[in-house]
């Protein structure tokens, strides 16, 4: 009798929505404000797909792959006589640890830190001389989430990311405010 009290409270236990399973592999999409430096680019997308493993009811751990275009931003001026203008371009992709914690059985808070391959393009041209170049290098990655699931399959998710590398020669900065969805094989 006891034994079957006891079984039957683990199964009461482990399948009320509270430890309902979080684990499992996503792919998503979203739409960021990008920015390099102090400039902003145009707003552009961001795809993942990564694995969920769920440590306990309230913490998982996913891992995932992140392609990021960062946008462009052109300018051009011809008032002064001289034409100028000014092209920049950047994209990345990598590789990201993002822990979550649940607030509630849906609603979570994550952290996010990865490794990141950036590729940054920037020409200047004044008259008929050009200026910059294009670089690609490593950068470490990394930024906040939330998020919200409406049911085992499909969440939103909305955050920040900052990406930092030397490209160019120079120690620079990219920044992405982004809000998308998710959808989860369960």
């Amino acid at each position: 009798m006891k034994k079957t009290l006891l079984t039957l409270s683990l199964v009461a236990l482990f399948s009320s929505p509270a430890f309902a399973s979080k684990q499992g592999a996503y792919i998503g999409a979203d739409i960021g404000a990008n920015y390099v430096g102090s400039y902003y680019l145009d707003s552009n997308i961001g795809l993942v797909a990564g694995y969920d493993f769920q440590l306990s009811p309230k913490v998982v751990v996913g891992i995932e792959g992140e392609y990021r275009n960062l946008g462009s931003d052109s300018a051009f001026d011809g008032t002064s006589g001289i034409n100028v203008g000014a092209d920049v371009s950047a994209s990345s992709y990598g590789i990201n640890i993002k822990p979550k914690y649940y607030f509630t059985d849906s609603f979570y808070g994550a952290v996010m830190v990865g490794m990141h391959r950036i590729t940054y393009e920037e020409k200047l041209t004044i008259g008929n001389d050009t200026l910059g170049g294009k670089d690609t290098a490593n950068g470490f990655a990394s930024g906040i989430e939330g998020g919200y699931e409406f049911d085992n399959n499909i969440s939103i998710r909305g955050g920040i990311k900052y990406a930092r590398a030397d490209l160019l020669g120079y120690d620079t900065e990219f920044g992405t405010f982004y809000a998308g969805v998710n959808y989860k094989f369960n």
